[in-house]
């Protein structure tokens, strides 16, 4: 057995194929079949904010598979980290905003029992393994060093933006976001700050690419998501643009962690 990078538990992989299943299912029906997942859905929710949270969870699917394909530490040492904070913010503003749930839905349940799963399942598997250190990481190079701490710093300051000022911080989005939508969003933010923090100083080669995957799949669809209702954007406006190019930016980062990945390997 590899001591340096241990397999994970038989409990997180047990978890860690839940997450599969509804992330794949909330993923594929919000993201592609509206008309069907949208009355199943936990609350009313429009087409544009069924895509991006559709996208938002093939996002976050690559990173569960990654952990349960290799099904060790490394790369369930930057997954954990990025479930908790994920579910967890997820987790607070919806009992904050119970009002906006529908339990008379099956789903509704479903959710808050996953989302309170997930998270005392990451903070438990966080404490089990804290007394090991990063297995089969590098020093991560100058370049990548700055542009990890930049990411981490933009986005986890906009997600605060978007939890303390939500109508401010997304009124220039392709479309109208609530409060509730844009604090939902902000546990993207706050993910993806804590996944880019985490690798700033080492990371394997896994690590770069469980990340690089997440960036791309989500930059992809949430542009694509605007794309598809071209119709009902408006292109004539800055902040469309802004959006849009943020999301490129995400994605093409995306892909050049891929290529990263496969370069530590030599």
């Amino acid at each position: 057995m590899d001591t340096e990078n241990p397999p994970i538990t038989s409990l997180l992989r047990f978890v860690g194929i839940l997450e599969v299943l509804a992330l794949a299912a909330a993923g594929i029906g919000l993201f592609f079949v509206y008309s069907v997942a949208a009355p199943l859905w936990p609350w009313d929710i429009k087409p544009f904010n069924a895509g991006f949270v559709g996208a938002t969870y093939l996002g976050s699917l690559m990173a569960v598979v990654t952990m349960l394909v290799v099904s060790r530490w490394t790369p369930a040492r930057l997954v954990l980290p990025m479930l908790l904070s994920f579910t967890g913010v997820a987790l607070i503003v919806s009992l904050l905003n119970l009002d906006r749930f529908h339990f008379d839905r099956w789903a509704t349940w479903a959710w808050f029992a996953l989302y309170i799963i997930v998270p005392l399942d990451s903070l438990y598997h966080l404490w089990l393994y804290r007394r090991l250190p990063p297995a089969q990481t590098v020093e991560t190079s100058s370049m990548w060093r700055a542009y990890l701490v930049a990411q981490g710093i933009i986005l986890g300051l906009y997600a605060l933006a978007m939890v303390i000022v939500p109508s401010t911080f997304t009124a220039f989005w392709p479309w109208a976001v609530d409060a509730f939508h844009a604090q939902m969003y902000a546990a993207i933010g706050f993910t993806a700050a804590a996944a880019a923090i985490a690798l700033a100083r080492f990371a394997a080669p896994l690590d770069f690419l469980t990340l690089g995957l997440v960036q791309t799949v989500l930059g992809l669809l949430a542009i694509l998501d605007v794309v598809l209702k071209s119709p009902l954007v408006n292109y004539s406006v800055g902040g469309t643009w802004l959006w849009l190019g943020g999301f490129a930016i995400i994605s093409i980062t995306g892909v050049a962690m891929i290529f990263h990945s496969r370069s530590m390997k030599r």
